[in-house]
């Protein structure tokens, strides 16, 4: 890898966060763009010419765009981050030359952020393998369950619950249904078998929604 391509992965590694990152961050998305970890050396020389060059700041080991920083990749629109990457690499390469210090962190500092970026890798991949979501049994066996709520009368506790699921009637009777008079302290509540997301948020996202469904079809 060339130093332009080093400066331009981590410039790119560290834009992705508004608020300033440590190390661990900034390698995990490093990661995520090339599928590699970046090497000390790599981490201390980009670090160093982009303060350098005052696309980013060091602040209590932390990492984040100055304002130059911000405004150079702001002024690059591509949906893709290679196509990103690309260009970034361009414009990169065409600022001056200069003296620089490499950054201070140190092997032991990248080490030690890197582990700590594959536990929580590994914690979340493991946490992926079992999201309730995956065992959805799809749209046709939604719709034969909510059927067995569907005619029930409507309740003063319907209309509580069809005015905060966004004017969801059959989900509201579906819950309604299943949990029963304790519906609306239900629906606020942190589920375990939700991740300890509530039932309200998951409304508004595809999958959690299926996570949902798959959680009321599996309580009743």
């Amino acid at each position: 890898m060339t130093e332009k391509q080093i400066y331009t992965w981590i410039f790119l590694s560290v834009s992705e966060f508004q608020q300033p990152a440590s190390l661990q961050a900034v390698i995990a998305v490093a990661d995520f763009i090339n599928h590699a970890i970046p090497m000390p050396k790599e981490l201390q020389k980009g670090f160093g010419w982009l303060r350098a060059q005052g696309l980013v700041r060091k602040e209590r080991e932390k990492y984040s765009l100055t304002e130059t920083g911000i405004a150079l990749r702001k002024s690059i629109s591509f949906s893709s981050i290679h196509k990103i990457y690309d260009m970034l690499a361009i414009k990169l390469a065409q600022l001056p030359e200069i003296d620089f210090q490499p950054d201070d962190i140190t092997e032991a500092e990248v080490t030690a952020a890197y582990k700590k970026y594959k536990k929580y890798d590994m914690k979340r991949k493991k946490l992926e393998e079992h999201k309730l979501e995956q065992y959805y049994p799809g749209d046709d066996k939604w719709a034969r369950f909510t059927s067995l709520s569907a005619d029930m009368p409507d309740t003063m506790l319907t209309s509580q619950l069809v005015a905060i699921l966004n004017g969801d009637i059959l989900l509201a009777k579906t819950i309604e249904g299943v949990v029963g008079g304790s519906s609306m302290e239900w629906i606020q509540r942190k589920i375990p078998a939700l991740d300890n997301l509530t039932p309200l948020n998951c409304i508004d996202n595809p999958v959690l929604y299926n996570r949902l469904k798959t959680v009321l079809m599996r309580m009743y």
